[in-house]
């Protein structure tokens, strides 16, 4: 059964970052302290679940970085940031009342874990925007170098161009290649079809290229139930395995057999992107 690729899809590192500072209140999206609520900076249900005791756990998102330790002062520091104005607090009604009235604090929210969605983590890296503004990417390639790609997914209809795979046979090491003939290296169409070959019987464990060929390239038109898009429908995917089947349980941690990436596919796959047109 082909598996939806937005089943699975997680946005990068920073669009998480991102998904816990409010828009409205976002220093990192531009906005100034005038945007903050009339009512203050804590968002008012917080104020309630507080209002006849208990704790809640929330991050503070400040003006500038100087006023972090003042506002770290209203509770216990659960996260701290090199970078961004935050801090995650867990704090107490009273340590919300005093967030309310401190000076640079532009907005107060729960972490509460959230899943994140392909139609939401676009609009907060600005993808949106630059396609409005008609840089699609149109032209380009992006080359994913991973588990290979489910080339006949309809989320990736027509956008894989090139294919290529990298594996490893080593005994030695318990590895046994990837590619769809067997062989250490492959080229060609179907050489990195993540539902071919080996990869077709290890269920869900060539699917990661997938997914990231999904948040790079996906086109969700006519599709029920797909995310609207990738980040860039316009681009060609060049789809490279470079991951092997392992049984040596000094490699993976996961139960056998399962998939591994060594390190020495990847520079060959750059190698064979040099020398095709």
């Amino acid at each position: 059964m082909r598996r939806p690729v937005w089943a699975l899809v997680t946005a990068p590192a920073a669009a998480l970052v991102l998904t816990a500072i409010p828009a409205p209140a976002n220093p990192l999206l531009g906005t100034s302290p005038a945007s903050a609520t009339p009512t203050g900076p804590v968002d008012p249900p917080l104020l309630d679940e507080t209002a006849i005791g208990g704790t809640v756990r929330v991050n503070v998102v400040t003006d500038q970085s100087t006023d972090l330790a003042s506002a770290a002062e209203a509770g216990q520091t659960l996260v701290s940031y090199d970078t961004l104005p935050m801090v995650t607090l867990r704090v107490n009604r009273a340590g919300l009342d005093a967030l309310n009235s401190k000076p640079g604090v532009l907005s107060v929210t729960e972490d509460v874990p959230v899943p994140p969605t392909l139609n939401e983590s676009t609009v907060k890296i600005g993808s949106d925007k630059a396609v409005t503004a008609g840089k699609t990417g149109a032209g380009t390639a992006v080359a994913v170098l991973d588990t290979g790609v489910a080339t006949r997914h309809p989320f990736l209809s027509g956008r894989v161009k090139t294919e290529a795979c990298f594996s490893v046979n080593d005994e030695s090491y318990g590895a046994t290649s990837l590619c769809p003939n067997g062989s250490a290296e492959q080229a060609g169409p179907g050489s990195a079809d993540a539902e071919a070959g080996a990869c077709a019987t290890l269920g869900t464990a060539c699917s990661h290229g997938t997914h990231v060929a999904g948040i790079a390239a996906g086109n969700g038109a006519g599709i029920s139930g797909a995310p609207t898009r990738g980040v860039a429908p316009p681009v060609r995917t060049s789809s490279r395995s470079r991951c092997s089947r392992s049984s040596s349980r000094t490699s993976t941690a996961a139960p056998e057999p399962a998939r591994a990436c060594s390190a020495s596919p990847a520079p060959r796959s750059r190698d064979w992107r040099r020398s095709t047109p």
